[in-house]
């Protein structure tokens, strides 16, 4: 469970990284995320076919999809997080920095490394459709509850305040709010596997 919330905060942690270092150097950094995120999939699948030939508990199909889907949804939320930090910058594209670039070059790069893993995701059972369900709940729960925060703020906070809130900054506080509670879903079923591989381990070391 820690390591699965580790996993989604460090990578997220690391889109972060890279839009603040756009920022302060003025260079394009999208293509660092989207080799990463590429990179760590072919890598993951590698390890995990060891895993299958050493113990046979590597994770199924749809688990490495979550995984795929987890890395890229906290690396767009994490770099969106801190240019959000600079209400300062005009994000738009070709005003001065890359952020917006570098954001759907990660994505775009996201689409790529799913095509890796475009057999697994038709692998589902029961298990996998519980554990999905549970993080869906999640998900939406805490989309509602940010929903609630942003309106109520947006509703009682001072004039003066948001003067500098603009439409289209608003429109990537809601899509951070929508990725966030994403992520939320992605966290909970990663917690729901790790649970059931470490029971599944318990178990084998009891029948030895």
């Amino acid at each position: 469970m820690f390591k699965s919330i580790v996993f989604v905060l460090t990578t997220a942690f690391i889109g972060a990284v890279l839009a603040v270092l756009s920022v302060r150097l003025n260079i394009a950094t999208g293509w660092v995320g989207a080799l990463a995120l590429i990179g760590w999939a072919i890598l993951a699948r590698r390890n995990w076919a060891l895993v299958q030939m050493r113990t046979g508990l590597e994770p199924s199909g749809p688990e490495r999809v979550l995984r795929l889907r987890t890395a890229g949804t906290a690396l767009l939320l994490g770099h969106l997080i801190a240019t959000l930090a600079h209400p300062e910058l005009d994000i738009h594209v070709g005003q001065g920095n890359s952020l917006a670039i570098d954001s759907w070059t990660m994505l775009t790069a996201l689409v790529v490394a799913s095509f890796l893993f475009r057999q697994d995701a038709t692998l589902r059972d029961e298990r996998d459709n519980a554990i999905t369900a549970r993080g869906t709940k999640v998900g939406y729960i805490s989309l509602i509850s940010l929903l609630i925060i942003l309106l109520t703020l947006l509703g009682f906070l001072p004039v003066y305040l948001l003067e500098s809130l603009n439409y289209f900054t608003l429109a990537n506080v809601l899509v951070a709010i929508i990725l966030l509670s994403i992520s939320c879903k992605y966290a909970v079923e990663l917690i729901g596997y790790a649970k059931d591989t470490e029971a599944a381990h318990m178990m084998g070391l009891e029948n030895d």
